[in-house]
């Protein structure tokens, strides 16, 4: 699985392409309060959430080699806010990796939306 966005912003693809994606199992449950979640748990311990869930999941997209696109909320490490989030979620780290290139112009557009020139930061890549 990899989280697609920061705050409720789509990362652009180089970015994404330097984080590592997160191994486990894709669990979904029915809430009361929140309809659908999903996290993501340890292979070996079923009962370890390994990321924040997303709430109120749904699939967006699905791919013929099975990748899916999650989408739904996702708290902040301190729970003080909710963001959309997107999760790509495929069988190995290369089905996660090819679509993620079906989809780098996209993110590329969506965060140049966002983030535009000067950056006080900047940092070459």
């Amino acid at each position: 699985m990899l989280q697609l966005q920061f705050c409720g912003t789509y990362l652009c693809s180089s970015l994404l392409r330097s984080r590592a994606p997160t191994f486990g199992v894709v669990l979904s449950t029915i809430t009361p309060f929140n309809g659908c979640q999903a996290g993501i748990y340890k292979r070996a311990e079923l009962m370890k959430l390994m990321t924040y869930p997303l709430e109120q999941v749904e699939v967006w997209k699905k791919r013929d080699d099975g990748t899916m696109l999650l989408r739904g909320e996702q708290w902040d490490e301190g729970e003080f806010s909710r963001w959309p989030q997107t999760w790509i979620c495929g069988r190995n780290p290369s089905a996660v990796a090819a679509a993620l290139r079906g989809m780098s112009a996209w993110l590329d557009r969506e965060y140049a939306k966002v983030k535009q020139p000067p950056y006080a930061n900047d940092r070459p890549r």
